[in-house]
Formats: structure tokens, sequence, C-alpha cells
């Protein structure tokens, strides 16, 4: 367990100097943007609607919630729906240029 633990300070490190040193990152699914924030690519893809799942499947979440709220209040309990911007969407203006285009 030890041992484990020791890789993955090891693995952290390295991480941690290509990012601060090379400006690089060795994971495929994280982006870096403007003034070096960092984007997971799926959030991106979120806010240019590459991963848009269609009003189909919204229009079918939304009754199955709409059905889960019902059983709630029966027991006299109430839902509520928070929907969280993403980072994307509240720092567009740090998303790399080259993704705005697919926008």
């Amino acid at each position: 367990m030890k041992i484990i633990r020791h890789v993955l300070l090891l693995i952290r490190l390295k991480n941690q100097v290509d990012y601060s040193l090379f400006n690089y990152t060795q994971s495929g699914g994280v982006v870096i943007g403007e003034e070096r924030c960092l984007f997971l690519k799926s959030y991106i893809n979120n806010y240019c609607g590459i991963e848009f799942q269609g009003v189909r499947r919204i229009d079918f979440e939304v009754k199955r919630l709409a059905l889960v709220g019902q059983e709630l209040k029966k027991k006299n309990v109430d839902l509520v729906l928070i929907l969280a911007p993403g980072k994307a969407t509240l720092n567009q203006e740090l998303i790399p240029s080259r993704y705005h285009k697919l926008n």
C-alpha cells in the first residue's frame, strides 16, 4: 500500500511539472484554456452543443423527474431540481479559440 502511495505521488508530481513548466497536460480529457484555466473536454463539448442528446431525450428525463416529484409529493416531500452551469458556460472567454469555431 505504501508503494502505491509513492507511485501516485510521483505521478502527480510529474503531471504538475508538465503543467507548470511546459504548459502541457498528459490527460486527453483535459484542455488548457486561456489564462491556463483547465477544462474537461466534455464541458467544452456540452457548451458547444456537440454532446446534445436531443429534445426527445430531454422530454423523457423531465417526465421521469415529474413522476418522481409526484411520488415524493404523496409522502409530503418536495423535489427541488437545481441545474448548475458547467465551468465552460461560466468561463466562456477562457475556452481556447479553436473550440469557438464549433459553437
